[in-house]
């Protein structure tokens, strides 16, 4: 069955939850790909804003009565700021900050080290005008410095400024090295020894005594102890989680071409399957795919199968299962289908049925007010009714910046499953794995939706449920 892509999904038959899909035409940068048909789809431009919702953050703030929020996690400072540390690309963990303040008034902060300010593009776009900054770089005097112990001290303690090489008149300097170096300089008002004492000082600027810091990571607890405020801290991880729920429109563009790509990319790797292929001949044709649209693989399951290492070949007539994900500009695309070399088991294409039957009947209820629960109670149902007998799970999640970007249901436990409630304007994915059973092999079938006003708008084009080459 073909289900219209981008368009609001109503209707129930009167003999239960049936499919009423007006057509709409499919986007003509997205085709079936084959061997000889490779992805190509057109980049979307660098956001000349912020990617953070901040009348929706400024909302949950309020609502939990949270002052400032501060997070060290690199997903959540990419949210904040649309600044992916430098730092953490090269394995210096802890070492950036960005704050949110509760005052609508007031930008995010990034407490960055001089080096990210001046390599990880901060300066090069329209974004920075939007930021408050504070940097860090090495003290002055490194021994000097390992023997502070007052937090005043160590905030004011003197910095290293030996940071540019010696200039040279022969040739003029690139244009962006130019406004990096001027950002560089007005940003050098807020300089200090150590990452902690950037963040410190912006901490004592907020005025917080007696006030409530959502934190995303425990060990920021012990930093802001030093303070030696009154403070209530609780779960920022949580509340961050909470606000992405909702996808800003800066946010929607880019992972509309992340879900696209991703798309493309496994449907370009299935297609290129054959009789004897192995595990890794499938893997290095979804990479270049991903490579080719400025996209990075992030998983491929392969037959139930996730590292990249395990041996493995494809069998005519045995089905398998991929669930590709990859993702650009940090935002994820999660993409399931089942394949097959050669005609496919009778039972297995029977489990195929079952879940677009499933599949097909679930979308009219995706829209706001929808909980997990109903989910996973309705799909039961739809699923009892093929009679098909095969093992059946259903696992909804939100996608964005992580793959599952939910709120965990308790605080400083992001395991813990919550009846998360669909709220307009998140992108969801139902998956439907099938691991094997002795039916001809393992099935998948997962779409992403954006959940409307009225109903679910699907991401990606659903035509093509069983993949046979």
């Amino acid at each position: 069955m073909t289900i219209s892509r981008r368009n609001a999904l109503t209707g129930l038959t009167a003999g239960g939850m049936a499919l009423a899909a007006a057509s709409c035409q499919q986007n003509p940068q997205i085709e079936q790909q084959t061997k000889h048909n490779k992805p190509s789809l057109t980049l979307p431009k660098t956001p000349s804003t912020l990617l953070l919702n901040k009348a929706r953050a400024h909302d949950f703030m309020e609502a939990e009565k949270v002052d400032l929020l501060i997070c060290s996690i690199p997903e959540n400072i990419y949210y904040l700021t649309n600044q992916r540390p430098m730092t953490y690309r090269l394995g210096y963990n802890d070492h950036a900050y960005a704050t949110l303040s509760s005052d609508l008034a007031e930008p995010p902060t990034y407490v960055m080290g001089r080096y990210d300010g001046f390599l990880g593009g901060v300066f090069d776009t329209k974004i920075s005008e939007q930021l408050n900054y504070r940097l860090f770089s090495p003290p002055e005097d490194m021994a000097a410095f390992a023997q502070l112990t007052d937090i005043q001290d160590i905030i004011h303690a003197p910095v290293n400024n030996n940071f540019y090489p010696r200039l040279h008149s022969e040739h003029e300097l690139a244009p962006h090295i130019n406004t990096r170096r001027e950002s560089d300089s007005r940003a050098l008002d807020q300089h200090y020894a150590n990452s902690e004492g950037a963040l410190l000082k912006q901490v004592f600027e907020t005025d917080l005594k007696h006030k409530t810091v959502a934190i995303d990571h425990p060990k920021i607890r012990a930093t802001l102890e030093k303070a030696g405020l009154d403070l209530r801290i609780v779960d920022g991880e949580r509340l961050i989680r909470k606000i992405r729920l909702q996808k800003s429109p800066q946010e929607l563009e880019l992972m509309r071409y992340a879900i696209d790509a991703n798309v493309a990319s496994a449907r370009a790797a299935a297609q290129s399957v054959s009789e004897g292929a192995t595990l890794q001949d499938i893997r290095l044709e979804f990479s270049k795919n991903c490579g080719s649209l400025l996209t990075t693989p992030y998983w491929m399951v392969i037959d139930g199968i996730v590292p990249e290492l395990v041996p493995g070949e494809i069998e005519r007539g045995r089905s398998f299962m991929i669930d590709c994900v990859s993702q650009f500009q940090g935002y994820k695309g999660d993409f399931g289908r089942t394949v097959c070399v050669g005609d496919p088991t009778r039972e297995m294409q029977s489990i195929i049925d079952a879940l677009s039957h499933v599949w097909d009947r679930l979308m009219p209820i995706l829209k706001p007010g929808t909980k997990y629960s109903d989910i996973h109670a309705a799909s039961a149902a739809l699923f009892a009714e093929t009679k098909v007998d095969a093992g059946f799970a259903i696992n909804p999640h939100t996608i964005g910046i992580n793959h599952s970007d939910q709120p965990s249901a308790n605080e400083f436990d992001p395991w813990t499953p919550s009846d998360i409630e669909l709220v307009e304007n998140m992108v969801l994915s139902v998956d439907m794995p099938v691991l094997d059973s002795g039916l001809g092999g393992t099935a998948h079938l997962e779409d992403l939706v954006l959940i409307g006003k009225d109903g679910p708008e699907l991401l990606n084009s659903s035509d093509d449920r069983f993949i046979v080459v």
